[in-house]
């Protein structure tokens, strides 16, 4: 997906299971030069109709379920890993 920063998959508790999340930074920069005028909701909708075909090549139980959509950078150590740790604090 060329709107796609960084992103991050991780694992979040729902009852009795696991659901499969992913928190996608989008490129600010390209989303402007592609779509021009367009709103979060139908971004949001860009990215399920893109993350829905990931989906389908994909068995059941590791569909992505949940998504968060954001144009905040995540935190990084030095050598630019993601800090998931403190993602996840943010996260919940």
């Amino acid at each position: 997906m060329p709107y796609v920063a960084e992103s991050m998959v991780y694992g979040e508790e729902k009852d009795d299971d696991l659901l499969v999340s992913v928190k996608i930074v989008y490129d600010k920069e390209y989303v402007k030069s592609k779509y021009s005028e367009i709103s979060e909701e139908e971004l949001r909708n860009i990215v399920w109709k893109d993350i829905k075909e990931i989906n389908a090549k994909l068995p059941k139980y590791k569909y992505m379920k949940k998504l968060i959509l954001t144009d905040e950078p995540m935190i990084k150590t030095t050598t630019q890993k993601v800090k998931r740790h403190e993602e996840m604090k943010k996260i919940k």
